[in-house]
């Protein structure tokens, strides 16, 4: 049998721009986990579609076990994907789930007694104690993704790809779900990882793939760069050159009046209540495990969703948030895609970008008495005379983060919400994330981070750090 199970040829010429030199060419073999790293346009999400049977092939090969498959769809049905919409019908038990796609046996639907024992028989078969009678929305967060990979055993899956940031998930339930998966790919399949969570990515991989500019330009094994500290920093970009003179921001001299800020009676699951009151200045972790209390909550910070029964105060007086408007006249702003197309407008210049107001892109009257500071910004040289006319679809993901960040600079929110910050960013784009966290917050603005799980960063402000369960 060939080394290689899976051949991945001509990448990067799903963009006709990528030269023939940089096309690229993988390798994939049972029993090995490869984690995708890159930022958000590298090329890692497009070859992650590709290999899901999402894009066309293009003039890219791909052989399984030494066949060329011709289209998408041949590829799609041998892959199983784990990801957080596989267990979103909580009221399915594990036995349903599992035999959703097995046409074999269609007909035990009618028969529930047979559905139990064909799916437990198949939990079973691989050492596993799962009882399948129990509902997906009753089984822990590490049972959850045990049944998935029964699911894929059964359907005969030739390759798994994982695209699921682990919500709720301990790292010992990770690092336990790592040894089952390594053990049960051996002679199977392989995995490709693209987690929006870099930790994820590093955790369970044995080879790691670095994408940049549509097209692999490293394959390292986890363990060569554990042992080489310094291709590690390299390759993830941790060892970062220093920000050029032309996009640094000067912090002004004299400190911001202190404010506070409360939020009180954010409604979450099961009746609770969560209430938040912060300060001009600082920064707020706030850990969610849980998927929808963590978008509930964001939601309801940022003014995304209203409620009647929220008060929000500001140095102690209650102000009105009947609507979205009231938070953009409050300057509470938000992001829930940082480092995506989805925060600047398509065919503007950056600077038209930098002019609409961060949260809702409509303007304001608040912010366009403020338009005369942007000549100010620029003048500073957040952008250079070429980028200030530049269309926003030329730019790369950290200069798009610079647009944003120089929007919120400009509009000087009071507060700003940051779903999930860093989870599109490389390891440069998390620097900078974390370099103007701090600097708004240095200018006064409260920061809240709403996050899965604490994240490495260079945050420097103290912060107070609030998890949810």
């Amino acid at each position: 049998m060939s080394l290689s199970f899976l051949r991945v040829s001509r990448f990067g010429t799903l963009d006709s721009t990528v030269p023939s030199h940089r096309q690229s060419t993988i390798h994939l073999m049972k029993g090995v986990i490869y984690g995708l790293y890159g930022e958000a346009r590298s090329g890692k999400d497009s070859m992650a579609q590709l290999l899901k049977g999402d894009l066309e092939f293009g003039k890219t090969e791909i052989r399984l076990q030494g066949q060329r498959l011709e289209r998408s769809a041949d590829l799609k049905a041998r892959v199983h994907v784990i990801a957080p919409i596989n267990y979103s019908v909580t009221d399915w038990s594990v036995a349903e789930y599992l035999m959703l796609n097995d046409s074999s046996s269609t007909s035990a639907f009618v028969n529930y007694k047979r559905l139990n024992r064909e799916a437990q028989d198949q939990v079973h078969q691989l050492g596993f104690d799962i009882d399948v009678r129990r509902k997906i929305g009753q089984i822990s967060e590490y049972e959850k993704r045990i049944v998935d990979l029964v699911k894929a055993n059964g359907i005969n899956t030739h390759l798994i790809v994982i695209e699921d940031p682990f919500d709720g998930m301990s790292f010992e339930h990770l690092g336990a779900f790592a040894r089952t998966l390594s053990s049960f790919i051996q002679d199977r399949c392989p995995v490709v990882v693209n987690s929006p969570l870099r930790d994820v990515n590093w955790l369970l991989s044995d080879f790691c793939l670095f994408f940049r500019g549509g097209f692999i330009v490293r394959k390292v094994s986890a363990v060569r760069l554990e042992s080489d500290p310094h291709l590690k920093n390299k390759l993830l970009g941790i060892e970062a050159p220093e920000t050029p003179e032309r996009l640094k921001v000067p912090v002004p001299t004299n400190p911001p009046s202190s404010s506070t800020i409360s939020i009180k009676g954010i409604p979450l699951k099961f009746g609770r209540r969560f209430d938040l009151e912060l300060k001009s200045g600082q920064i707020a972790t706030i850990i969610v495990p849980d998927l929808r209390d963590r978008m509930r909550l964001f939601s309801y910070l940022s003014g995304r969703r209203i409620h009647r029964d929220i008060a929000i105060y500001m140095d102690q007086n209650r102000v009105k948030t009947r609507s979205l408007s009231d938070f953009v006249r409050l300057r509470i702003v938000s992001s829930a895609n940082l480092g995506t197309e989805t925060e600047l407008f398509p065919h503007m210049t950056l600077g038209e970008n930098i002019l609409l107001p961060s949260y809702c892109k409509v303007s304001s009257t608040s912010f366009l008495i403020q338009r005369n500071q942007v000549g100010e910004v620029i003048g500073r040289n957040i952008l250079d005379d070429s980028m200030s006319g530049m269309d926003s679809l030329a730019v790369e993901t950290n200069e798009s983060l610079r647009i944003v960040f120089a929007r919120w600079l400009v509009f000087r929110p009071r507060v700003l919400v940051l779903l999930e910050p860093f989870t599109h960013c490389a390891a440069p784009g998390e620097n900078l994330v974390s370099s103007y966290i701090n600097l708004l917050a240095k200018r006064g603005s409260t920061v809240v981070l709403v996050q899965s799980r604490e994240m490495e960063s260079d945050i420097a402000n103290p912060r107070r750090v609030i998890v949810q369960r």
